[in-house]
């Protein structure tokens, strides 16, 4: 993303905001969507791995707190890589899937199913009269095969015909799109905002891991073998909120600013979305929320490989 400092401008939308709270230093604990989903999503980490029996997720804490839970998802819901996240998506009030363009997770990385799909179930859910809502919108993002995740409008980098170039053009062209969705997604809450202005709202969007496209060896994808890329853990973290929920606690949003550059990893998402939403539960240990003053950023970050990220050298 050229929001991070890439050359191309892949965010064109995203870097002329000046209404976003960009974290610097944040990666994923696992290099794959189905171990990273159903991490930063509950109660259990990378030291603390708990029973998927015993364990506390942010669908339960949320839904105990008042809110109405929606799942909207872009992601296939059928297959080895999903079927997991399916049954989680499912505890939501409303789950609704809208890639149904294949028989199976594997098969779906060769389809195209575009992220704009989202949109207008996104902008029913906000019309929903629940007072409070949680809305988790799994996209389909920049997963490979990447010339399937966005239409020709968006093909704006070209290769010079090798595999690598070519890839790592359809990568960035993938990357355009999803600065046009998250854009969108944006302004649909402010034009929302400007309808309910009593409404505390904010916007997080994470990537459940990250992708290497020749940055680390001859390859692209996000597999591995013994020690993990730094490129497929390292992810764009990044929040939008709402004038009137700045005015709730503007303490809170200047805390958000003051860490926006201390080392995370998302694995603490859990800790953080209770904290950001002023929810009183006994679950949530303020040190693992980046958005609380006593946020402890001397955690070694030792990721699902068994390795300290911080000493990696590519």
């Amino acid at each position: 993303m050229s929001l991070y400092g890439a050359k191309s401008k892949t965010t064109p939308k995203l870097d002329d905001r000046t209404d976003l709270i960009l974290y610097n230093n944040v990666v994923s604990p696992y290099s794959s969507t189905i171990n990273s989903v159903l991490t930063i999503l509950t109660q259990t980490n990378l030291e603390k791995k708990i029973d998927i029996l015993k364990n506390i997720d942010i669908l339960d804490v949320f839904h105990s707190s008042g809110f109405k839970n929606f799942w909207i998802s872009n992601q296939s819901p059928i297959g080895v890589w999903d079927n997991q996240i399916t049954q989680f998506a499912r505890k939501s009030d409303r789950c609704e899937f809208v890639n149904m363009t294949s028989n199976s997770s594997y098969e779906a990385t060769y389809t195209a199913s575009y992220d704009e799909k989202i949109i207008a179930p996104f902008s029913e859910a906000l019309q929903d009269s629940a007072k409070k809502k949680l809305i988790i919108l799994h996209l389909i993002g920049n997963h490979s095969s990447y010339s399937k995740r966005y239409p020709t409008d968006f093909n704006i980098f070209e290769g010079d015909g090798s595999k690598k170039s070519n890839t790592i053009a359809e990568y960035k062209n993938s990357l355009v799109y999803t600065d046009f969705i998250v854009d969108s997604m944006i302004n649909i809450l402010i034009k929302s905002q400007r309808l309910n202005t009593n409404t505390a709202t904010s916007l997080l969007y994470i990537s459940d891991h990250g992708e290497n496209v020749y940055d680390h060896g001859e390859k692209a994808g996000h597999d591995y073998s013994k020690v993990v890329p730094k490129a497929n853990v390292e992810i764009p973290f990044f929040l939008w909120i709402s004038p009137y929920f700045q005015s709730l606690d503007s303490s809170k949003t200047q805390q958000t600013i003051l860490n926006k550059n201390k080392p995370f990893v998302t694995d603490d998402l859990f800790h953080a979305l209770i904290d950001l939403n002023f929810i009183k539960t006994k679950f949530p240990e303020k040190g693992r929320s980046v958005f609380n003053p006593i946020f402890n950023d001397k955690r070694k970050r030792i990721l699902c490989d068994g390795k300290d990220y911080d000493e990696k050298v590519d």
